[in-house]
């Protein structure tokens, strides 16, 4: 796995705005090494989107199975390369101004990843 930089954009349900709106910012690793995780998420009522670089292109698109419960989060992230089809199934806990949990990767199916991630609410 190569070292990705997500910065997305992510429009958390009405259900609970305010427990996720912020900038968050800190890292995910995998077998292969780590790297930046960036989110930014906004009040909306409409679907989730996201912006993220991943080796060295900038993609974005809709986010999809967006999922807030009481403290968990999951949501998936998903785009086509030369490669074929990737997507990022993200899970964790969010413990006020802390999320974590792990992710896996996928290429065309396959996996190709996985490991740990954990972000912080900036100021």
């Amino acid at each position: 796995m190569r070292t990705i930089l997500l910065a997305g954009v992510l429009f958390a349900s009405s259900a609970q705005p305010d427990k996720l709106r912020g900038h968050w910012i800190g890292t995910f690793q995998t077998e292969h090494g780590s790297g930046p995780l960036e989110l930014t998420v906004l009040r909306s009522d409409s679907a989730a989107t996201y912006r993220m670089t991943f080796m060295e292109t900038e993609l974005q698109g809709q986010v999809r199975e967006w999922k807030v419960a009481g403290d968990s989060l999951r949501f998936v992230i998903g785009f086509l390369t030369n490669g074929g089809a990737v997507e990022f199934r993200f899970a964790g806990v969010v413990k006020g101004a802390e999320a974590s949990g792990s992710f896996v990767g996928l290429q065309e199916g396959q996996e190709r990843g996985r490991g740990p991630w954990s972000i912080t609410r900036q100021p």
